[in-house]
């Protein structure tokens, strides 16, 4: 098994600490981030990490969380910033193999990252990091008339698919069913998902719910979540964001919200 180690702080008097079991997992989660972003703040608390992100078009916004059970090993006795270009980290951990030990330690004085791989060869690899943004994004208030728990892989086929039509999609729902519609130039296309379906696992409409998103966006989204998770929240209302939810291990989450694509009447 393949264990990563984190440790934030001074030499000698680490401020935060994280063991993650699942250095792969890891990884898609922080690629997933990427999605909408090329940088961002790390927030880290007693309670856990947190990643809340906008894109630049402020389209789209990520949220992840991480608790402190989501860890092997967790301390971080106060809250710390630490804002980093997600690609660099991203690609430093791919040079993590099975079984090799990858510990990332972060000082205070240098405001670098070493992240070091120990196996027949030890590698040491240095990360800039930024200057942190202090200005936080916050949850968006949004209550939600239709949800839809489904396979992550359902959702992904139903977006490829989508994909080979057009750039905009519409998710429809009626007491009974999940309806996501596609139109092209010249084609479309209608995808339903019924209540009942082994997809689904679990289906709520307090009221119809019709909403067309930017599909591109969409679809990185779900890609970059199925990833990491087998199972999705669909949660949308008429003509108001979207949010797409993968639940993580131990109560983690990465969380999706994307904007509405209002057609001129």
């Amino acid at each position: 098994m393949l264990w990563l180690n984190l440790i934030l702080g001074r030499r000698g008097s680490p401020l935060f600490k994280a063991v993650i079991s699942d250095a792969k997992l890891f990884r898609n989660i922080i690629s997933a981030v990427s999605t909408l972003v090329e940088e961002a703040n790390l927030d880290l608390d007693p309670e856990g990490l947190e990643v809340r992100a906008m894109d630049p078009s402020h389209v789209a916004m990520v949220d992840l969380d991480l608790p402190r059970d989501a860890f092997q090993e967790y301390e971080c006795p106060q809250s710390v910033t630490i804002r980093l270009g997600l690609d660099g980290l991203i690609k430093l951990l791919k040079r993590a193999k099975a079984n090799e030990k990858v510990m990332i330690t972060y000082n205070m004085e240098t405001k670098k990252i070493e992240l070091t791989v120990r196996n027949e060869v030890k590698k040491e690899f240095i990360i800039s990091t930024l200057e942190a943004v202090e200005e936080k994004t916050p949850t968006p208030k949004i209550t939600f008339k239709s949800r839809v728990k489904m396979t992550s892989a359902s959702l992904r086929e139903i977006i490829d698919d989508a994909q080979a039509i057009g750039d905009s999609i519409i998710f429809e729902t009626t007491p009974e069913k999940l309806i996501v519609l596609v139109e092209g130039e010249l084609n479309s296309a209608k995808f339903e998902l019924d209540k009942n379906s082994p997809a689904v696992v679990e289906f709520t409409a307090e009221e119809p719910s019709k909403a067309s998103f930017n599909l591109t966006y969409l679809a990185d989204m779900v890609r970059a979540g199925a990833s990491s998770s087998e199972i999705l929240n669909l949660e949308f209302s008429t003509n108001m964001p979207l949010k797409l939810e993968f639940p993580l291990p131990q109560s983690g989450s990465l969380s999706y919200y994307l904007a509405p694509r209002i057609e001129a009447e």
